[in-house]
């Protein structure tokens, strides 16, 4: 996470404990539009992340995000517990629709312009989103197939696993980024059965 994320997140969380600690009068109201500053701001991180070129040997382009309908279930028992009289706060209701909107942003970002999200450079595999993260593929040990959610695990011998969904990606290109690790480990890397 970049130190501009951070800053903008912290001040933003900090403000709306501060609402709800004092009580403001109106407090529903500030609540909502920290909550709507802080969701405009990181729909302009992806937006600027997707936008943003980027240079590298190999890039992947997701191809689909899936819409998690949990969200909408979410908004619309919140609503209709309020209308029915549970004493439910404004500003949450203002939340639970937040957080449909920014999947419907995602949903359509993804779908309209798919955003290069990983990215081969050199040695280093890059995973773009709102958090950048690398690893460096000359310490990969294992690339396991998950059956239960249809994607890549990669190991590594000195950092943090990653996960990648496969459907979200061409199978021409997990191959090829396949090939590519295979060559420029320096470990005895292991791969499971059905990885394409």
């Amino acid at each position: 996470m970049r130190k501009r994320q951070i800053i903008v997140t912290a001040f933003l969380i900090l403000s709306i404990v501060l609402i709800l600690v004092l009580d403001l009068r109106h407090h529903h109201w500030l609540v909502s539009f920290c909550l709507i500053l802080m969701f405009a701001f990181y729909g302009r991180e992806h937006y600027k992340l997707v936008t943003r070129g980027v240079g590298g040997e190999l890039f992947l382009r997701r191809q689909k995000k899936s819409f998690k309908k949990w969200t909408i279930a979410l908004a619309v028992a919140g609503t209709i517990l309020f209308f029915v009289g549970i004493p439910i706060p404004k500003w949450t209701l203002v939340l639970f629709w937040l957080i449909v909107l920014y999947e419907c942003f995602l949903f359509f970002l993804v779908k309209n312009l798919n955003p290069i999200t990983l990215v081969l450079d050199g040695y280093q595999l890059k995973f773009r989103g709102v958090i950048v993260s690398h690893r460096n593929i000359s310490g990969l040990t294992k690339i396991d197939h998950i059956d239960s959610s249809g994607g890549l695990r990669f190991s590594f011998r000195d950092e943090n696993d990653i996960q990648i969904k496969k459907s979200d990606y061409l199978d021409t290109d997990i191959f090829q980024l396949i090939e590519i690790c295979k060559e420029r480990t320096k470990e005895d890397l292991v791969l499971s059965q059905n990885l394409i």
